[in-house]
């Protein structure tokens, strides 16, 4: 669990503490019946092997008080004592509202990256993650030294042959059949441009980013799921860190929490669909992790089973096995030769390859 996450948690631990002061100073008798029950439940919960936090909410309060003879009395008390609660979720929002607000910034840098690569593909090698942190740093690290036409080199491979965003109008043997042209790729940065020395473990990292793409499902539109959880980055090269994406997280663990965001997004007008749905998301955020602490550890651990059952096992395709890699011009007229063997296949990718700048260099 991240540092802020880990303060927000702190802090509101501290609120409920002061929270319960207050009910027990205010209303004894009903704060003694209450803690009972409370523990009653938690001690069941624990010989189930489930320890629970056990939280009082008005109603459960009403519903302790109403059958006692004090009840007329903490009938008069009980808007002062959830003065208390006002206080605790007044604090609790302005914790959600900082979240939310670094939040926000992450989301405007990703947009301003998305922005800088539309705008200028010379921009290419900003960095592409498959989201298997050991293999992109690996990666990452493989490319430290390397020049910006290199890294964006290795970065296309893994946008536009390993893990497309959509492959709408793509069979999927030429799917396939491009993350082994991918791959031939990675081949040829290992042999000429990446440095001996770590060579062999980038080539293992990128065959593993490959693996995982000969997985990825298609959705009706051509949008492509690749199993893994999304991240977000900080740093890079040998520096690189990762933090957790709240939406990716939302999106496998609470499909219904999901689609009422997608909702939100949908129906919100355009000056409002941004904040709309950041304070859904962010609001879902604070309330999932209070009832289920271990939520992104499961999130962590769903990808790691996926990967290991799913992934790790798969063979690749082996289309472009017989390109020549030892250079740019072997390359090229490899190339040239598997059109001419398979006329119409696989053409835009093969087009769009031959003329790449890289190449031509």
């Amino acid at each position: 669990m991240d540092k802020l996450t880990n303060a927000f948690h702190t802090q509101m631990a501290e609120e409920k503490q002061k929270l319960w002061q207050l009910i027990k100073e205010k209303s004894p008798d009903a704060y003694d019946r209450y803690k009972q029950a409370a523990l009653e439940r938690q001690k069941a919960a624990e010989a189930n092997g489930e320890p629970v936090e056990v939280t009082i909410s008005k109603e459960g309060m009403k519903s302790l008080t109403e059958n006692t003879r004090d009840s007329e009395e903490f009938k008069a008390q009980e808007e002062k004592v959830y003065e208390a609660f006002k206080t605790y979720y007044a604090k609790l929002l302005r914790i959600g509202a900082d979240r939310a607000e670094l939040a926000n910034a992450y989301a405007k840098q990703h947009a301003f990256d998305e922005e800088v690569v539309a705008l200028d593909r010379k921009a290419s090698h900003l960095p592409e993650y498959s989201g298997l942190f050991e293999v992109d740093k690996t990666i990452a690290s493989a490319l430290e030294n390397c020049s910006k036409e290199e890294k964006g080199f290795v970065y296309d491979i893994i946008r536009q042959n390993f893990l497309v965003k959509n492959t709408n109008g793509m069979t999927e043997e030429e799917r396939q059949a491009n993350i082994s042209l991918g791959m031939k790729k990675a081949e040829y940065a290992a042999k000429n441009f990446i440095s001996s020395s770590q060579s062999k473990d980038f080539l293992d990292a990128m065959e593993s980013v490959a693996k995982l793409a000969t997985v990825g499902t298609a959705a009706e539109d051509g949008t492509m799921d690749y199993g893994v959880r999304k991240k977000g980055w900080l740093g890079e090269g040998s520096d690189l860190v990762y933090t957790d994406d709240p939406l990716d997280i939302m999106r496998r663990m609470d499909k219904k929490a999901y689609a009422e965001y997608e909702r939100i997004n949908a129906d919100s007008d355009n000056e409002s669909r941004a904040l709309d749905a950041l304070k859904y998301m962010m609001k879902w955020y604070v309330g999932a992790v209070q009832e289920n602490p271990k939520m992104v550890e499961e999130y962590h651990k769903q990808s790691e089973e996926y990967v290991k059952k799913t992934v790790k096992g798969q063979k690749l395709d082996t289309t472009f096995q017989d390109m020549e890699t030892s250079s740019k011009l072997a390359f090229l007229e490899s190339l040239k030769a598997f059109c001419l063997k398979r006329p119409g296949f696989l053409t835009d990718i093969l087009n769009r390859e031959m003329n790449s700048a890289f190449w031509q260099k």
